[in-house]
């Protein structure tokens, strides 16, 4: 499984996730070359095309632009906020 940080995610969790999370590539968008300040109705089509599966973000606010939900919804990598302010992750994926 392929998981893509967002911008927004900060690096020291992509250096904790790379430590125990080992049977998956778990790639930051700062490291792919002009993925950074990809905006998030562009993201996740981009994201599906390249194979990611997951994409995980800092962006609580996503969830309250139609633009970007419907982005979401249409292209299929799950969504998932972190930090979270639920009891469990955020997800949203088709």
């Amino acid at each position: 499984m392929r998981l893509l940080l967002d911008d927004d995610v900060p690096r020291p969790v992509h250096q904790v996730l790379t430590s125990f999370v080992l049977s998956h590539d778990i790639v930051h968008s700062l490291d792919l070359a002009g993925w950074s300040g990809t905006r998030d109705e562009a993201l996740y089509p981009r994201a599906a095309a390249e194979g990611f599966h997951v994409v995980v973000t800092n962006d609580g606010r996503q969830m309250q632009r139609a633009r970007e939900v419907a982005a979401i919804a249409a292209t299929g990598p799950h969504r998932i906020e972190y930090p979270h302010k639920h009891h469990g992750l955020v997800e949203m994926g088709s």
